[in-house]
């Protein structure tokens, strides 16, 4: 249920402009699109096998360049051998973080040093046969790109390299700077979010780390807990789903990012 509408349209000269039907989309149900930055070995035990079993994939936002590293006491990151049997899952999808984040972020590289980290991410995906039909990417180091532009011609989609945050629309408003909520910080509000998706049937994009009581950038036990007992609610309500890019791309086809996507102009 509309109350205002906002659309964009650009032209080059004085022109008077007809507008015949306006399309927008009101999705079925709406959606979580759950996004694990670097991939973590803790994660994929411990919280992946939860989401799955409520219908809710992962995209596994992957570091090609650190596999198998120890991050904390009780975490790591996923080894080739993970990512190998991840693979077969048809609840995971796969996409980029960083080559390795701990040599250079992306919030400090320059426009060649950011497609150089970004073909060398996509040849691993590529090489694994796990690069998705339309390859995006899910993360930037720090949530920070400054010279991500020169990845456009390159990827469909990314998600934020300017650090936003909240509750995204698909087709995006931005598929060059798409929002994602971080289900570890202690101010994310999830009973607010929930009821917010369940009124206007919106999507999610959040993202997490590992599975660590430390907490930090790192999800809690009781975190993971209750954003489990949130999904619970609203998959058996009826109202909630989980999804993927490739999976948002094939339901709703075509070039989101073209505004002829939105309006049909006679």
């Amino acid at each position: 249920q509309a109350t205002d509408m906002r659309y964009n349209l650009y032209v080059s000269a004085p022109t008077t402009i007809y507008i015949g039907g306006i399309y927008a989309i009101k999705q079925d149900k709406a959606k979580i699109l759950l996004i694990n930055d670097h991939g973590y070995s803790n994660f994929k035990n411990v919280a992946y096998p939860q989401l799955k079993a409520l219908g809710i994939p992962t995209t596994w936002a992957i570091n090609p360049g650190r596999l198998g590293e120890s991050v904390t006491d009780v975490e790591s990151i996923l080894t080739q051998e993970d990512i190998d049997e991840l693979a077969y899952d048809p609840y995971s999808e796969f996409s980029m973080h960083n080559w390795n984040p701990v040599g250079n972020t992306t919030a400090n590289m320059s426009a060649d040093e950011l497609l150089e980290d970004t073909h060398k991410c996509m040849t691993y995906l590529k090489k694994n046969g796990i690069l998705p039909r339309y390859p995006w990417r899910a993360a930037f180091t720090h949530n920070l790109a400054p010279e991500h532009a020169v990845l456009q011609p390159y990827l469909d989609a990314y998600a934020t390299p300017s650090d936003n945050a909240g509750i995204e629309l698909y087709p995006f408003r931005n598929c060059y700077n798409v929002n994602r909520v971080a289900l570890h910080s202690s101010s994310t509000d999830l009973d607010r979010i929930f009821e917010q998706l369940q009124k206007t049937h919106s999507l999610l994009v959040c993202y997490t780390h590992g599975l660590d009581d430390t907490g930090g950038i790192h999800m809690t036990n009781a975190q993971l807990n209750y954003f489990l007992q949130k999904i619970e609610e609203g998959v058996s309500e009826g109202w909630l789903e989980g999804t993927t890019f490739s999976k948002l791309r094939g339901q709703y086809g075509g070039d989101y990012s073209d505004w002829r996507y939105y309006l049909d102009i006679l």
